[in-house]
């Protein structure tokens, strides 16, 4: 049988106001990405990926085109995707 194409996983987030969002892969690999009101950024990864949001009710978060429910307005969220 051919071997399949595995196709990255996709998180996206948008923000609505000013948040930080640390991110750490199953990988080992981390980064720290700041938004601006209306802006976006999208993760990509294979296996796993947690993210901790500054403030969890300022996101819209979209994993894998499924739009996830926000969080409370000034509270931190860490979600995580497999």
């Amino acid at each position: 049988a051919p071997a399949e194409d595995v196709k990255p996983k996709i998180v996206s987030i948008e923000a609505q106001d000013t948040v930080t969002i640390e991110a750490s892969w199953s990988t080992g690999k981390k980064e720290v990405v700041k938004l601006r009101a209306n802006s976006r950024h999208v993760f990509y990864y294979a296996k796993k990926i947690k993210l901790i949001v500054s403030d969890g009710g300022m996101v819209k978060v979209t994993a894998n085109e499924k739009e996830l429910t926000q969080s409370e307005k000034g509270k931190p969220v860490t979600l995580n995707f497999e």
